[in-house]
């Protein structure tokens, strides 16, 4: 045993050593945490936004993934969540935002946002409340034209949804409200614009969408060719085939047989001769007219509007772009 008495003292060194070690192993962590959502309560169609710090804690290192994983309760049109940085590497403080449509259903929503690290597994719950809204419909912002840019006398088409919010589920009827051209009304000949699929007036179901099909027509010149003397000199060119004749006929009563047969002779080569040049006298060369009035040209800024008997549309109408040439 007193072999072993001088080894006491090293042996309680390591002890404390892998206790140690042991204790800061375990402790390697992070700690998670979220500012509250500003604003706290949303009306449909609008977003908010909180701050989630990541910080190590006891010597952590490595990568942590963000995300929602629970949005109770689960609604269809329900709120989400994204992070400006979905993985952080502690120290960190990224963005989270909470959206929603304007067809969310309102109510109270238990949001979890969760960070994991290394094993490890932290949450931290949120409240947000989307607010309960008189019945309204909106347009959200549709694709872009197709095509973009037309000749004149050419369509352009894309699709209008009108979107139903608060139980919404009367009629809308679409318009294009204005065109504008570098800032100011459009003057000179507009296109026009044309619904369909079902048509002008579309029905979205209760917090749901209806769409329908917009077409922006423009007009073009037409042209027709017209003989340089006009038509009515065609007709003078008759005349002298029926003069002749009118001659022929009186002749034979005024003369003999035989003066008969040389008068008749000669008118008969008048006649010939005057029918030769009625083609001549309706055609050679042509000028061209148009009839129809052009699109004016330019850069058009067309505003889609919706309308229905006692609802007013919620948010700003949205605009399209069409460049006629």
């Amino acid at each position: 045993m007193s072999n072993f008495r001088h080894l006491r003292p090293l042996v309680f060194v390591l002890m404390i050593l892998l206790v140690a070690s042991g204790a800061a192993l375990a402790q390697a962590d992070f700690t998670l945490s979220v500012s509250p959502l500003n604003p706290s309560a949303v009306d449909p169609g609008v977003s908010a936004i909180a701050t989630v710090t990541v910080s190590p804690l006891n010597g952590f290192s490595g990568s942590v993934a963000l995300q929602c994983p629970t949005i109770s309760p689960a609604l269809k049109n329900g709120p989400s969540c994204s992070f400006t940085t979905p993985s952080v590497d502690p120290p960190a403080t990224p963005t989270l935002t909470v959206g929603t449509t304007a067809a969310t259903p309102p109510g109270n929503y238990q949001i979890t946002v969760a960070g994991t690290g290394r094993g490890i597994t932290h949450s931290v719950p949120l409240n947000f409340n989307v607010v309960a809204v008189s019945p309204a419909f909106t347009i959200p912002q549709p694709v872009p034209l197709t095509p973009s840019s037309v000749q004149v006398g050419n369509a352009a088409t894309t699709t209008i949804t009108v979107s139903s919010i608060g139980g919404f589920a009367g009629s809308v009827t679409l318009s294009c409200s204005s065109f504008m051209m570098n800032g100011v009304a459009a003057t000179g000949n507009l296109p026009t614009c044309a619904f369909s699929n079902p048509g002008a007036v579309v029905t979205p179901p209760a917090n749901g969408d209806a769409t329908a099909l917009l077409t922006v027509n423009t007009v073009g010149t037409t042209s027709r060719l017209a003989p340089p003397f006009g038509r009515p000199r065609l007709y003078y060119a008759f005349l002298g085939p029926i003069f002749g004749l009118a001659l022929l006929g009186a002749g034979s009563r005024a003369f003999s047989s035989r003066c008969n047969k040389l008068i008749g002779v000669l008118i008969l080569s008048l006649l010939a001769t005057g029918l030769l040049f009625v083609p001549a006298c309706g055609g050679g060369s042509s000028t061209t007219t148009t009839s129809g009035t052009a699109t004016t040209t330019g850069t058009y800024t067309i505003t889609i509007e919706g309308s229905s008997a006692g609802v007013i549309e919620s948010g700003a109408p949205p605009t399209l772009t069409l460049t006629v040439n």
